[in-house]
């Protein structure tokens, strides 16, 4: 594969340089299995019950059992679930991202984070 990506010779890289690329391989797919972990909690348990809680404290409003403030919280737990899976969501897009640099060894060309850096050689 790096015939095909690249015509100079791969870089030798000595034994500290392996251990850090071993390391921060290692790194990223953790983070790539926490995030996996957390948006399967999220979206198999703590979003459906945050929503039925919203529709519960809802119907309980509409009967007057329940006062305003209690849909409110409601709704404000629904909303920090949905902002926790965006931040799931993003935490592994970037570690995936991180991971295919270690992988290819050279940044996309059009990599919108690093368009004022150099591409690595």
């Amino acid at each position: 594969m790096w015939a095909v990506m690249h015509t100079s010779k791969p870089p030798i890289l000595g034994p500290r340089s392996r251990l850090a690329l071993a390391v921060n391989f290692a790194e990223q797919t953790y983070l790539i299995r926490e995030a996996d972990r957390d948006l399967t909690l999220l979206r198999e348990r703590l979003l459906p019950r945050a929503r039925q809680a919203l529709e519960i404290a809802s119907a309980a409003y509409r009967s007057g059992r329940v006062d305003f403030l209690n849909v409110i919280d409601n709704e404000r737990s629904l909303l920090n679930f949905q902002l926790d899976e965006i931040a799931a969501q993003t935490q592994r897009e970037i570690a995936r991202s991180e991971l295919t640099l270690l992988i290819a060894g050279v940044p996309p060309e059009n990599a919108p984070v690093l368009k004022n850096s150099e591409p690595a050689h």
